[in-house]
Protein backbone atom coordinates (compact mmCIF):
# COMPACT_ATOMS: atom_id res chain seq x y z
CA UNK A 1 0.00 0.00 0.00
CA UNK A 2 1.26 3.55 -0.81
CA UNK A 3 0.10 7.45 1.00
CA UNK A 4 -0.38 9.29 -1.97
CA UNK A 5 -0.51 13.23 -0.79
CA UNK A 6 -3.39 12.92 1.69
CA UNK A 7 -2.32 10.46 4.00
CA UNK A 8 -4.34 8.14 3.10
CA UNK A 9 -3.33 4.74 2.20
CA UNK A 10 -4.60 3.45 -1.01
CA UNK A 11 -3.22 -0.04 -3.10
CA UNK A 12 -0.80 -0.26 -5.03
CA UNK A 13 -2.27 0.33 -9.11
CA UNK A 14 -1.37 -1.31 -12.14
CA UNK A 15 -2.09 1.75 -14.34
CA UNK A 16 -0.98 0.05 -17.84
CA UNK A 17 -3.15 -2.71 -17.09
CA UNK A 18 -6.33 -0.53 -16.28
CA UNK A 19 -5.63 1.50 -19.38
CA UNK A 20 -5.82 -1.50 -21.35
CA UNK A 21 -8.95 -2.12 -19.80
CA UNK A 22 -11.44 -0.23 -22.21
CA UNK A 23 -14.15 0.25 -20.57
CA UNK A 24 -11.59 2.52 -18.29
CA UNK A 25 -10.25 5.96 -19.92
CA UNK A 26 -6.94 7.24 -19.71
CA UNK A 27 -8.49 10.31 -18.46
CA UNK A 28 -9.85 8.01 -15.54
CA UNK A 29 -6.58 6.61 -14.76
CA UNK A 30 -4.08 9.50 -15.51
CA UNK A 31 -2.18 9.19 -11.91
CA UNK A 32 -0.10 12.51 -13.01
CA UNK A 33 -3.17 14.56 -13.33
CA UNK A 34 -4.44 13.37 -10.42
CA UNK A 35 -1.15 14.09 -8.36
CA UNK A 36 -1.07 17.71 -9.65
CA UNK A 37 -4.73 18.37 -8.98
CA UNK A 38 -4.18 21.31 -11.29
CA UNK A 39 -7.42 20.88 -13.87
CA UNK A 40 -4.66 20.62 -17.02
CA UNK A 41 -1.76 22.83 -15.66
CA UNK A 42 0.83 20.62 -16.87
CA UNK A 43 3.98 23.10 -15.35
CA UNK A 44 6.61 24.42 -17.68
CA UNK A 45 6.80 22.07 -20.76
CA UNK A 46 9.52 24.20 -22.53
CA UNK A 47 11.97 21.79 -23.97
CA UNK A 48 14.94 24.20 -23.85
CA UNK A 49 18.15 23.91 -22.20
CA UNK A 50 17.31 23.65 -18.93
CA UNK A 51 15.15 20.69 -19.43
CA UNK A 52 15.71 16.72 -18.79
CA UNK A 53 12.75 15.07 -20.91
CA UNK A 54 12.05 11.14 -19.84
CA UNK A 55 10.41 8.79 -21.69
CA UNK A 56 9.52 5.52 -20.57
CA UNK A 57 9.49 2.25 -22.11
CA UNK A 58 8.41 -1.48 -21.33
CA UNK A 59 6.63 -2.70 -18.15
CA UNK A 60 6.11 -1.12 -15.26
CA UNK A 61 8.21 -2.08 -12.18
CA UNK A 62 9.32 -0.39 -9.10
CA UNK A 63 12.25 2.11 -8.80
CA UNK A 64 10.67 4.14 -12.06
CA UNK A 65 8.70 6.33 -9.88
CA UNK A 66 11.35 7.36 -7.23
CA UNK A 67 14.09 7.57 -10.12
CA UNK A 68 11.61 10.07 -11.75
CA UNK A 69 11.01 11.83 -8.84
CA UNK A 70 15.17 12.11 -6.97
CA UNK A 71 16.06 12.89 -11.14
CA UNK A 72 13.54 16.14 -10.55
CA UNK A 73 14.69 16.90 -7.26
CA UNK A 74 18.16 17.71 -8.59
CA UNK A 75 17.49 18.71 -11.30
CA UNK A 76 15.27 21.65 -9.28
CA UNK A 77 18.43 22.37 -7.48
CA UNK A 78 20.55 23.11 -10.71
CA UNK A 79 18.19 24.88 -11.86
CA UNK A 80 17.15 22.71 -14.09
CA UNK A 81 13.18 20.96 -14.60
CA UNK A 82 12.13 17.25 -15.66
CA UNK A 83 9.62 17.02 -18.36
CA UNK A 84 8.39 13.34 -18.47
CA UNK A 85 6.23 12.10 -21.52
CA UNK A 86 3.11 10.26 -20.70
CA UNK A 87 3.57 6.81 -22.21
CA UNK A 88 7.00 7.19 -23.29
CA UNK A 89 7.05 6.91 -27.34
CA UNK A 90 3.73 6.69 -27.81
CA UNK A 91 3.10 9.77 -26.20
CA UNK A 92 6.04 11.32 -28.14
CA UNK A 93 4.96 10.42 -31.65
CA UNK A 94 1.56 11.45 -30.94
CA UNK A 95 0.09 14.35 -33.45
CA UNK A 96 -0.02 16.31 -30.20
CA UNK A 97 2.70 15.56 -28.44
CA UNK A 98 2.77 18.36 -26.16
CA UNK A 99 -0.51 17.03 -24.58
CA UNK A 100 1.94 14.37 -23.10
CA UNK A 101 4.51 16.52 -21.26
CA UNK A 102 4.26 17.34 -17.47
CA UNK A 103 6.40 19.15 -15.47
CA UNK A 104 7.54 17.13 -12.56
CA UNK A 105 8.10 20.09 -10.12
CA UNK A 106 9.56 19.07 -6.35
CA UNK A 107 5.80 19.22 -5.13
CA UNK A 108 4.68 16.44 -7.68
CA UNK A 109 8.34 14.68 -6.71
CA UNK A 110 7.28 14.54 -3.14
CA UNK A 111 4.22 12.57 -4.17
CA UNK A 112 5.71 10.14 -6.57
CA UNK A 113 8.23 9.37 -4.55
CA UNK A 114 7.94 5.42 -3.19
CA UNK A 115 5.00 5.00 -5.23
CA UNK A 116 4.70 1.75 -6.94
CA UNK A 117 4.19 1.04 -11.06
CA UNK A 118 5.04 3.95 -13.15
CA UNK A 119 2.79 7.11 -12.84
CA UNK A 120 3.38 8.65 -16.18
CA UNK A 121 2.86 5.28 -18.18
CA UNK A 122 4.72 3.56 -20.37
CA UNK A 123 4.84 2.51 -24.11
CA UNK A 124 5.52 -0.67 -25.69
CA UNK A 125 6.39 0.79 -29.19
CA UNK A 126 9.36 -0.01 -31.62
CA UNK A 127 11.07 1.86 -33.95
CA UNK A 128 12.69 0.30 -36.78
CA UNK A 129 15.71 2.53 -38.11
CA UNK A 130 15.49 0.83 -41.45
CA UNK A 131 12.06 1.72 -41.78
CA UNK A 132 11.07 4.66 -39.34
CA UNK A 133 12.99 7.63 -40.99
CA UNK A 134 9.71 9.85 -40.09
CA UNK A 135 9.52 8.75 -36.82
CA UNK A 136 13.32 9.15 -36.18
CA UNK A 137 13.52 12.69 -37.50
CA UNK A 138 10.17 13.89 -35.27
CA UNK A 139 12.00 12.46 -31.73
CA UNK A 140 15.01 14.32 -32.66
CA UNK A 141 13.13 17.56 -34.33
CA UNK A 142 11.00 17.49 -30.23
CA UNK A 143 14.34 17.17 -28.31
CA UNK A 144 17.00 18.68 -30.35
CA UNK A 145 16.88 21.78 -27.76
CA UNK A 146 16.48 19.55 -24.69
CA UNK A 147 19.34 19.21 -22.01
CA UNK A 148 19.43 15.83 -21.56
CA UNK A 149 16.77 13.20 -22.91
CA UNK A 150 16.18 10.22 -20.76
CA UNK A 151 15.21 6.89 -22.42
CA UNK A 152 14.35 4.70 -19.40
CA UNK A 153 13.27 0.68 -20.90
CA UNK A 154 14.87 -2.71 -22.01
CA UNK A 155 16.71 -3.65 -25.08
CA UNK A 156 14.02 -2.04 -27.66
CA UNK A 157 14.04 1.34 -25.76
CA UNK A 158 17.75 0.78 -25.32
CA UNK A 159 17.97 0.49 -28.92
CA UNK A 160 16.30 3.26 -29.34
CA UNK A 161 18.72 5.44 -27.75
CA UNK A 162 21.56 4.61 -30.12
CA UNK A 163 19.28 5.58 -32.58
CA UNK A 164 18.62 9.00 -31.65
CA UNK A 165 22.04 9.31 -30.40
CA UNK A 166 23.64 8.52 -33.59
CA UNK A 167 21.14 10.45 -35.59
CA UNK A 168 22.40 13.56 -33.87
CA UNK A 169 25.73 12.55 -34.57
CA UNK A 170 25.11 12.48 -37.89
CA UNK A 171 22.96 15.96 -37.96
CA UNK A 172 25.93 17.92 -36.11
CA UNK A 173 28.45 16.17 -38.28
CA UNK A 174 26.83 17.63 -41.21
CA UNK A 175 26.57 21.63 -39.57
CA UNK A 176 24.36 21.55 -37.30
CA UNK A 177 25.04 22.10 -33.10
CA UNK A 178 22.82 19.82 -31.38
CA UNK A 179 23.50 19.92 -27.64
CA UNK A 180 21.33 17.58 -26.52
CA UNK A 181 22.83 14.65 -24.51
CA UNK A 182 21.15 11.23 -25.00
CA UNK A 183 21.16 8.61 -21.89
CA UNK A 184 20.05 5.44 -21.77
CA UNK A 185 18.77 3.84 -18.70
CA UNK A 186 18.37 0.16 -18.65
CA UNK A 187 15.36 -1.43 -16.31
CA UNK A 188 14.21 -4.72 -16.43
CA UNK A 189 10.98 -6.05 -15.34
CA UNK A 190 11.97 -10.53 -15.99
CA UNK A 191 15.17 -10.25 -13.97
CA UNK A 192 16.95 -10.85 -17.01
CA UNK A 193 19.99 -8.82 -16.80
CA UNK A 194 22.51 -11.62 -16.79
CA UNK A 195 21.13 -11.53 -20.33
CA UNK A 196 23.12 -9.26 -23.29
CA UNK A 197 21.15 -5.53 -22.70
CA UNK A 198 22.05 -3.54 -25.69
CA UNK A 199 22.06 0.10 -25.42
Amino acid sequence: YASIGSGALRPPMNFAKMQEDKRVTLKDTNPILHLLGRKGDRGNITIDDKTIVISMGGGDGNGLNTFLARTAKKAHVRGERVVVVLHGLKGLLAKNYKDSLYEITPELAEKLDGLPSVASGSSRKKIDPKKDEVSINAIVEIIRTAKKVVFIGGNDHLKLTKIVADRIKQLNSEGQEIKTKIIGVSKSVDNDFRNRMLG
